[in-house]
């Protein structure tokens, strides 16, 4: 039974993704740019991205196209700037993220890379586990005082809630650090 619905799942989930690929291209976002949702804190999965909202859909109930840009970010170099994107996600977070204590700030390699580590409150932890396990190698949105705050890639299940970010060029880490520290 849960191998049908496990099933069942995809197949509606193929679905909603032919129906954004064919249907008319037309976005029901202004032209000038999206207005972003305010959204909960916690982690949502990315199910698209896209360069311009003109490319975005009409989208089922639940999901939401968000601007995402990284001007919260410093870059060593002035002229690397990430472009826009749009990403779509659901309305709400597949994980909420309320910690367990405060997060750690570690100094990797040299001034510019950084992780970050932090855990989860007990009461989502497996949750966190499940999510993680069964959405591999796919894009996940951290989502922190109704702002996107990075996307990263699921590279392993994250057990016991506890977290480690890596891969945090200039200023990443500590603009997620300070935002989780400040979250309320």
């Amino acid at each position: 039974m849960q191998e049908f619905e496990a099933m069942k799942k995809k197949i509606l989930f193929i679905i909603w993704i032919i129906t954004l690929l064919c249907v008319s291209k037309v976005s029901i976002f202004a032209s000038q740019g999206v207005d972003s949702p305010k959204l909960a804190n916690g982690i949502y999965l990315v199910y698209a991205e896209f360069n311009s909202s003109a490319n975005a859909m009409r989208l089922p109930k639940g999901f939401v196209l968000y601007e995402y840009t990284a001007d919260h970010l410093e870059s060593r170099i002035s002229e690397e700037t990430d472009p826009t994107r749009y990403i779509v996600i659901r309305d709400k977070p597949s994980v909420p993220v309320i910690l367990s204590d405060k997060p750690t700030l570690l100094n990797t390699n040299d001034k510019y890379e950084f992780a970050l580590q932090f855990t989860l409150a007990s009461k989502y932890i497996e949750l966190m586990e499940k999510f993680t396990g069964s959405n591999l190698n796919k894009r996940a949105a951290l989502v922190i005082g109704g702002k996107m705050i990075t996307i990263h890639k699921l590279r392993a299940a994250i057990k016991n809630g506890k977290f480690t970010v890596t891969r945090c060029f200039d200023n990443g880490c500590k603009v997620i650090y300070q935002n989780l520290v400040n979250a309320k």
